[in-house]
């Protein structure tokens, strides 16, 4: 018996930022312009404020944002942590800017 591979993998965005909440609030909406969303987006920063208020406002991909200690690898491994059910988990700057097909792309090439 063969199985059939999966048409659709759950692909997770995590960011980790500090101190760069205008930034994010500038970037992260963005990612609703994608032709494939992705099933979820993880923010990590330092502390609440780095945090833009109401960021997930208007947004259809869930939206969970953690708070860690110091350190870019302890950020990313808490995002880690959040996400143990996801094939795949893209880390982006949080300045970065995505083609519109950029998340379609990494999911046809993992499929």
């Amino acid at each position: 018996m063969t199985r059939e591979p999966k048409q659709r993998l759950k692909i997770a965005v995590g960011i980790p930022s500090t101190g760069r909440p205008k930034i994010l609030a500038a970037t992260v909406p963005l990612i609703e312009q994608q032709n494939r969303l992705p099933d979820q987006i993880v923010i990590c920063t330092l502390k609440p404020s780095d945090t833009p208020e109401n960021l997930e406002a208007g947004m259809s991909v869930p939206l969970l944002s953690l708070q860690s200690t110091s350190g870019l690898a302890k950020q990313r491994n808490d995002i880690i942590r959040a996400l143990p059910d996801f094939d795949i988990l893209l880390f982006l700057d949080d300045d970065f800017l995505m083609a519109p097909n950029y998340i379609a792309e990494v999911e046809k090439l993992f499929l």
